[in-house]
């Protein structure tokens, strides 16, 4: 026991992983998890999921249709700026104050609620495109 004790104090304290390690781990490009910490930042903490009657709010268990939400940033991330084997990261607002994320896999073999969804809401935002070259 104490052999690992003495083992456990030599060892060199290492930094911890950057962020792109960890969203590698995830399937999630680099560059987008630092889109989602700056939008965290900004207040955009809530998580929403498109189902069948609407945008759901994860953690306040509201759903909105598409004239109560706004898109205030959309932002891209893949190898092309084709549709296909790109994702999609929307920032979204609520009419009663709540701020979130949606991703969006424009995969054609994905799930379309979502686009389909997006596509109902007047928006004006900023797009940007990251090729994670």
């Amino acid at each position: 026991m104490q052999t690992d004790k003495k083992r456990l104090r030599s060892l060199p304290e290492e930094p911890a992983e950057p962020v792109e390690e960890h969203s590698n781990q995830l399937g999630i490009p680099g560059d987008m998890m630092l889109f989602l910490e700056q939008l965290k930042q900004k207040g955009y903490d809530e998580i929403f999921k498109a189902t069948d009657e609407g945008l759901q709010a994860q953690q306040h268990q509201q759903t909105y249709k598409p004239g109560e939400v706004t898109i205030t940033e959309l932002h891209r991330f893949g190898s092309s700026k084709e549709a296909a084997g790109n994702i999609t990261l929307y920032a979204i607002a609520t009419r009663d104050g709540i701020k979130g994320t949606a991703i969006s896999d424009d995969d054609a073999s994905a799930d379309n609620t979502l686009r389909n969804f997006i596509q109902q809401v007047k928006h004006h935002y900023p797009v940007t495109f990251s090729s994670g070259e």
